[in-house]
């Protein structure tokens, strides 16, 4: 019975200690606002992420570069423009999740596409004792919910190599009086390069690679501490059953 106690406290240790390895998080929520009304901020929680986490952003609403930068993290994004899903005479945002407020507003598609550059993630990296991050895709599509969603690529830089694919598969989100707006996301994880550049794809009719987000996220660690808490488990565990 003791040895079944201290394998419980072993596990419950180690387990506490993983939590407080914490994930460093920049997460992006572009608001939008090309048909005058600014989208939405997110109020709640979204893709898992609490509300306060999230950067409600938005830019000139033309096209071209934005820039910005977050937790040392320099972004520039380019675009046709941003907007909403609030067209063709609709009214207004209609959403309930926070999954829903993230997709209402978005870097347009149309021009050259989405185009998204990030650098200085290594320095960021070290000063979340991480060696790894992920970068999420978020999506947005109108189009009363025709169409699919083009596939977006991953670079290391602009021209650069390939670091991955964002293959997303859409769901409803809100809808207004003119409109039916979907949302999805993926993401790719294992990234360790200092910049990243994410290729969007030109509009075609109906098939879009419209952004409505982005987050990055390391990939946390096991701490110290809970590395010495899973040994101390496996000895207690092979204890008891010697």
């Amino acid at each position: 019975m003791k040895n079944k106690s201290r394998i419980k406290s072993a596990v419950a240790a180690a387990a506490l200690a993983t939590a407080s390895s914490q994930a460093a998080t920049i997460a992006i929520n572009f608001t939008g606002g090309g048909y005058g009304p600014v989208g939405q901020d997110v109020t709640q929680e979204a893709f898992g992420f609490a509300a306060a986490e999230w950067e409600n952003y938005r830019g000139a609403d033309t096209a071209g570069d934005d820039t910005t930068a977050f937790e040392g993290v320099a972004f520039t994004f380019t675009s046709n423009n941003d907007w909403t899903q609030n067209n063709a005479g609709g009214s207004g945002y209609t959403g309930t999740t926070g999954e829903d407020e993230v997709s209402y507003g978005y870097l347009d598609d149309g021009g050259a596409g989405v185009k998204i550059a990030a650098s200085g993630l290594s320095a960021w990296l070290a000063a979340n004792g991480a060696s790894e991050y992920r970068v999420q895709l978020i999506a947005s599509q109108g189009n009363g919910g025709s169409g699919t969603y083009e596939d977006v690529t991953l670079l290391d830089s602009s021209g650069g190599s390939n670091l991955g694919t964002f293959s997303v598969t859409m769901t409803p989100g809100g809808t207004n009086t003119a409109n039916t707006w979907q949302g999805g996301s993926n993401y790719i994880t294992g990234l360790t390069s200092d910049t990243f550049y994410v290729d969007g794809n030109v509009r075609d009719g109906a098939n879009r690679s419209s952004i409505a987000g982005i987050i990055i996220t390391t990939v946390p660690e096991p701490s110290s501490s809970a590395l010495i808490g899973l040994a101390g488990l496996g000895l207690l565990i092979r204890r008891n059953r010697g």
